[in-house]
């Protein structure tokens, strides 16, 4: 069984500006491969192709406590313009006991 894992000292990063304790959640990206059973001549069955991501694969989101100005200002830009990161740590209660 897995010790469960908490996030704690979460904080997004916007351009490189610190916004802690500003970001309340995070969705990450669901990475789910596409595939197709392709059959090809004179096969006996079909075989599954690897045609990439899913089209929504890369999609993630956060919620942050209230409106902030600078990220408004920032909307509808290039794809290169806002740079976010996200930065935490994962946490366990467990620990090993001596023998």
């Amino acid at each position: 069984m897995a010790v469960p894992k908490h996030l704690r000292f979460f904080t997004l990063f916007v351009d490189g500006e610190n916004e802690v304790g500003k970001v309340t959640s995070v969705t990450l990206p669901k990475l789910d491969a596409q595939n197709r059973q392709l059959p090809g001549g004179g096969m006996m069955g079909a075989v599954s192709i690897d045609l990439g991501l899913d089209d929504s694969a890369l999609d993630a989101s956060f919620v942050m406590g209230g409106a902030v100005r600078e990220l408004f200002l920032k909307y509808g830009g290039t794809i290169d313009s806002t740079l976010l990161r996200f930065a935490g740590e994962y946490y366990t209660r467990c620990r090993k006991r001596p023998v």
